[in-house]
């Protein structure tokens, strides 16, 4: 009788023991997998929003819509001039009394005007009437500015 209550013991502990390290599994490990705080959003001008998202951070105009930065854009050369302007890319504009901050800077365009850079990449809208999808598709060198 003493070996059958023993053996019923013994299960019994296998089987709490295995509720336990499945409990500290789903807590510990599940908690883990969990995305890392975010901490402050990243600072930007008054021109772009700062928008939370699921992962992170996104920057917007004011219109909640994702602003670009353009991969011929190189050094202090602004290649976004002209017939790449107008209809559908409008360069986000700094104030005259902008002053850099962070891993933000202004630039100096063609035309004097200045324009708000991030990590010394020209910064963008679109105001396109194709779907932004086919245009960012088409022409690859335009991306989404993420912190």
């Amino acid at each position: 009788m003493a070996k059958v209550i023993r053996a019923k013991v013994i299960r019994l502990g296998a089987v709490l023991g295995g509720a336990l390290i499945a409990a500290y599994v789903a807590v510990h490990v599940a908690g883990a997998a969990a995305p890392a705080k975010k901490g402050p959003a990243p600072w930007s001008p008054v021109e772009v929003s700062t928008q939370e998202t699921d992962t992170g951070y996104a920057f917007t105009n004011d219109q909640g819509r994702p602003v670009y930065t353009n991969d011929l854009d190189k050094g202090t050369k602004i290649s976004c001039n002209d017939a790449c302007l107008g209809v559908q890319w409008i360069p986000i504009f700094a104030r005259e009394t902008s002053k850099p901050q962070g891993d933000w800077s202004v630039m100096l365009r063609d035309d004097k005007a200045t324009q708000w850079a991030y990590k010394k990449k020209p910064v963008y809208n679109y105001y396109g009437a194709d779907p932004l999808e086919d245009v960012v598709a088409a022409d690859k060198h335009w991306h989404r500015l993420e912190p």
